[in-house]
């Protein structure tokens, strides 16, 4: 399945949609760390193919896994995976203000958390 989604004759779009949801099918299987290869490559992917909504989201997945899982070890490098691909994408969506936020909100409660230990 994997190599036929990254297919020529998939379109970009598809693929990283497919990396993406991949990664949360490998999570729910307890494969963390298989997931984060997923959505690592799907983020670069998507920043090299200038298409930073679908690289931002799949670093949301990561940080959603990560959140939901209870690790917090591990969110550093996608808060600043996320940030860096925001960063560098122009223009103002409302899926990129959705985006800023969901990053924010990452970063609060990792600091909550930080402080509560």
């Amino acid at each position: 399945q994997l190599l036929l989604a990254l297919s020529d004759s998939t379109s970009a779009t598809d693929q990283l949609a497919f990396l993406e949801d991949h990664g949360r099918s490998l999570v729910n299987h307890g494969r963390l760390g298989e997931a984060s290869k997923v959505w690592d490559l799907c983020a670069r992917m998507g920043r090299d193919l200038k298409l930073p909504l679908r690289a931002a989201s799949c670093a949301l997945s990561a940080l959603d896994a990560l959140d939901w899982l209870g690790i917090d070890t591990q969110g550093a490098r996608w808060r600043v995976h996320l940030a860096q691909t925001l960063d560098a994408a122009q223009g103002k969506s409302p899926v990129m203000a959705y985006q800023r936020a969901n990053l924010l909100w990452h970063t609060i409660a990792a600091e909550r958390d930080r402080g509560a230990r």
